[in-house]
């Protein structure tokens, strides 16, 4: 299995946290995910995260493949933290949300949750094979290396 972050969006760039905000690729991220194709298989599965960016750097990275998206590997939701600078978080929140694998932003979803739905995904991988590359997020990819 191959785990392949999305490429850049303006929002990684200018270094906020980016959960389901549901935008594109930079230039920068379109080429990206464009070198990505040489470093895998030619011959693989395909998974996506429902999300924009992960999908188009799927698309980039094999033109003309059948992509799976699968939910399992969409981004946390960040919750009211959604867009804003990690060191812009109240320090007493940072240090909760940093320590606690169960602790949930206002609104938003534990890395816990995330942890489980990304094992889900994985033993389906693992049943199935196959060489599989997919197009997700850093903390889905984060739990799925854990």
């Amino acid at each position: 299995m191959y785990l392949v972050r999305h490429g850049e969006t303006e929002a990684n760039k200018a270094g906020l946290l980016l959960g389901r905000t549901d935008l594109g690729l930079t230039e920068t991220g379109i080429a990206q995910a464009r070198s990505v194709r040489e470093l895998l298989p030619s011959e693989c599965r395909v998974i996506s995260s429902p999300l924009a960016r992960a999908r188009q750097s799927a698309s980039l990275a094999f033109p003309g493949a059948e992509i799976e998206v699968d939910p399992d590997w969409v981004e946390v939701s960040y919750g009211s933290l959604e867009g804003i600078k990690l060191q812009d978080v109240d320090p007493d929140m940072r240090l909760q949300w940093m320590g606690d694998a169960a602790y949930s932003p206002p609104g938003g979803e534990s890395l816990a949750k995330v942890a489980q739905r990304v094992g889900r995904s994985l033993k389906k991988i693992a049943a199935d094979g196959r060489d599989t590359a997919v197009f997700s997020h850093v903390s889905p990819i984060k739990c799925a290396v854990t």
